[in-house]
């Protein structure tokens, strides 16, 4: 039996699944994400803006985000 998709006019929308999502991207980037400091950036940004869209900010350690960013910048 065929998978048939979800149609266009479902508008449920998972926000726990996508909190999870997100806070999975900041604990542990996919491997694609890992291999240039500039790829784990970016996912840090779209994932922290993610969850804070989502009105879900305070599930993250924003110290631990922030000493992160911190530590890609050259020092003079």
């Amino acid at each position: 039996m065929e998978k048939v998709p979800p149609s266009l006019g479902d508008t449920t929308f998972l926000l726990e699944k996508h909190r999870g999502y997100f806070i999975s991207c900041l604990e542990s980037l996919p491997s694609p994400y890992t291999s240039l400091e500039v790829h784990r950036l970016t996912a840090v940004y779209f994932a922290t803006v993610g969850l804070d869209i989502l009105g879900a900010l305070d599930s993250i350690d924003k110290e631990r985000v922030r000493a992160f960013v911190l530590a890609l910048q050259i020092k003079p």
